[in-house]
């Protein structure tokens, strides 16, 4: 939510022929994200993606014990099966 709204303060502006090696990024491609704004929706993000996968686990895990036929377990993440 926090890309979307303020993608200004949010990223450094590029476009797709801009060279990593050279200013804003100087080769460290974290630069892409601009510090507080978009360091701090990034860490909204995964800190949204681990909560979301401890809930499909904890779902799982509900929905296997009260099974006609017995635990299951079968999570997919991003496509994945864990």
């Amino acid at each position: 939510m926090v890309f979307a709204l303020n993608a200004e303060s949010t990223f450094e502006k590029v476009d797709l022929t801009t060279d990593y090696r050279k200013a804003p990024f100087d080769g460290d491609m974290t630069r892409l994200l601009k510090y507080p704004v978009g360091w701090a929706g990034g860490c909204l993000e995964c800190a949204a993606l681990l909560l979301f996968i401890i809930f499909k686990i904890w779902a799982g895990l509900q929905v296997g014990s009260v099974s006609s036929t017995g635990p299951t377990f079968n999570l997919i993440v991003l496509g994945f099966r864990v």
